[in-house]
């Protein structure tokens, strides 16, 4: 599998970014939206097995903080929960 130049400076960008984020300790989970499931889907989400809920509030709380747009390369208009969404598709 071959990348292009465009899309390995990408990546590398994302990564960049991501490992930034760890290095000064700013790495926020993104829940699943609260809702009956057979499985956990996040272990770091969701430790005790309980649900999401508890994750998710804080998330609601968090999202509008704008080094999350920094974070997750995004410019400011577009909606965080969108992203939440995405990612834990």
């Amino acid at each position: 599998f071959l990348m292009s130049p465009e899309v390995d400076a990408r990546v590398s960008e994302s990564l960049a970014r991501v490992v930034a984020g760890i290095e000064i300790g700013f790495f926020p989970n993104l829940p699943e939206r609260p809702g009956w499931r057979f499985y956990v889907g996040c272990h770091y989400c969701e430790p005790d097995g309980l649900g999401t809920a508890e994750r998710w509030g804080e998330w609601q709380r968090k999202q509008h903080d704008p080094r999350l747009a920094a974070w997750f390369g995004r410019d400011e208009a577009q909606d965080v929960e969108t992203v939440a969404e995405e990612v834990s598709t």
